[in-house]
């Protein structure tokens, strides 16, 4: 079994110009027409044709003059060069991209989702606060930054009593270890000595990252009303 890099694609490209490079060394040192060094180098980041350059005699058949310099065979291996040049920049430019979200890891951002909105039903405000991260932080409307989970519970508990709650999960998008779940919300609330339960509905954006055991946890979450100010 072989597992598919993304980016991969990169490296058709890469092997064609590393084969059609070394054909040219190769059909120059059998001529006797290699160029320099630097100029195989520079061809072969630039992917443009070996420069020619004229032969001049050489003391032996294991070197090769030209206008610039010269080189015998003990000191540079021109193919070697030649490699070493397409190789810099190619390595980085194939390095495997981000890993995209898989549907497994939606599903289980849904499964918490939907145990939250249970939860929170509940009044079950440690069971709420598990999923966030030790430094979680809440953004809410209205209302000053709630950092850690200490904090974030006692936000909790401090709310009137909710008698409905429900959130529905619009997108999540992400990469890697980091997910950006978007969603709506409906939420009624029975405030003390009000005559009516209090409405609301709203939309929630949250960042949620991958824990080493594969479950997953909010770092950050805002939300806010759909409804108008009351006045």
């Amino acid at each position: 079994m072989t597992a598919e890099i993304e980016g991969s694609e990169c490296l058709p490209s890469f092997a064609g110009r590393c084969r059609t490079m070394m054909e040219s060394v190769l059909d120059d040192a059998r001529s006797g027409s290699i160029t320099s060094c630097s100029r195989i180098a520079c061809a072969a980041r630039h992917g443009t044709p070996l420069p020619r350059q004229p032969r001049l005699r050489g003391p032996s058949p294991g070197v090769v003059l030209t206008p610039n310099r010269a080189h015998r065979g003990s000191e540079c291996s021109c193919v070697g060069c030649a490699l070493l040049a397409l190789l810099t920049p190619a390595l980085p430019a194939c390095r495997p991209g981000p890993i995209p979200l898989t549907d497994a890891d939606r599903n289980a951002i849904r499964a918490v989702v939907a145990n939250f909105d249970k939860t929170v039903l509940a009044g079950d405000w440690p069971a709420v606060v598990s999923v966030y991260a030790e430094d979680g932080i809440l953004l809410p409307p209205n209302a000053s930054t709630v950092q850690g989970r200490a904090a974030i519970q006692n936000f909790f508990s401090a709310l009137p009593k909710i008698t409905e709650f429900k959130q529905s999960l619009v997108e999540i998008e992400g990469q890697g270890d980091l997910a950006y779940p978007r969603a709506t919300y409906e939420m009624t609330m029975m405030p003390p000595g009000a005559k009516a339960p209090l409405k609301d509905r709203g939309k929630v954006l949250a960042v949620w990252r991958k824990q080493p055991d594969g479950s997953w946890r909010v770092l950050r979450v805002m939300w806010n009303s759909d409804l108008a100010a009351a006045r």
